[in-house]
């Protein structure tokens, strides 16, 4: 009898739930098209141009989600600007199951300890729970250097100037309302150290990977100039971005 496999960390898929959901409107909308083929004259042409509506509109972005989780596992990013801090203390605002909170704690310089916090309620990330983050940290061997725990960006459970880095990706573009914006990020500013690094990542609307993604969802993003001016109006100043396949990297300091 063969040994069980060794369990393995589980990251969740990114709007997972979305993607099924569109992909069986995109479906129908493929079957649609097929089907014209075999229907009479105007019926056919109905089914067609429904068909393709349904396939531009929801089976592109389903399939190109669907590639992007798939790719995203595959992606190893380095903290190289970790070691700017001696011991770092870091927050990983948005943690999900801690897919690039644990890359980073695998990267900590000797001292350094990172938390998570993340509301644990989204349709974001399937399989989303505070008890699969805390296994993910411990299968990955950081459990020692990191803590996971229930908290909101709009109402961050920590004193002033707490955090030497603050980590916020692909999360401000979930805080719909102005009020709520304006919270999270005055709560950042408030958490980070004055000489601390904000490390903010966003998808940039118009970037041709993630239109080829997302499709026609592309407007549920921001363009790149959007966020720089959101850093700068809440009184961060972006020192450095990086571009990586149309995800940037916002680099700032407090001013």
């Amino acid at each position: 009898m063969l040994q069980d496999e060794k369990e393995k960390p589980r990251y969740g898929w990114y709007v997972g739930k979305i993607i099924i959901i569109i992909g069986i409107i995109g479906g129908f909308g493929l079957t649609l098209f097929i089907l014209g083929f075999f229907l009479e004259p105007i019926l056919n042409i109905l089914s067609w141009i429904t068909g393709v509506i349904l396939i531009i509109i929801f089976l592109w972005p389903a399939v190109g989600f669907a590639a992007m989780n798939l790719w995203i596992p595959r992606t190893t990013i380095q903290y190289d600007f970790l070691t700017e801090y001696k011991a770092p203390k870091i927050l990983d605002c948005g943690c999900g199951l801690g897919r690039h909170a644990i890359q980073m704690a695998k990267q900590l310089p000797e001292g350094g300890f990172l938390t998570g916090i993340d509301i644990y309620d989204s349709v974001a990330i399937s399989g989303s729970s505070l008890q699969r983050v805390q296994k993910n940290a411990e299968l990955e061997g950081v459990a020692d250097v990191t803590e996971f725990r229930v908290g909101s960006i709009t109402d961050i459970p920590f004193d002033e100037k707490t955090f030497d880095i603050v980590r916020v990706g692909s999360v401000m573009h979930e805080v719909h309302d102005d009020a709520d914006k304006t919270k999270a990020y005055k709560e950042i500013y408030r958490v980070l150290k004055d000489d601390g690094l904000l490390y903010f990542g966003e998808w940039n609307r118009w970037s041709l990977n993630l239109i080829l993604i997302a499709g026609i969802f592309i407007f549920v993003f921001k363009p790149k100039t959007y966020w720089e001016i959101q850093l700068k109006k809440h009184g961060f100043d972006v020192i450095k971005t990086e571009n990586s396949a149309g995800f940037i990297d916002f680099f700032a300091k407090k001013v």
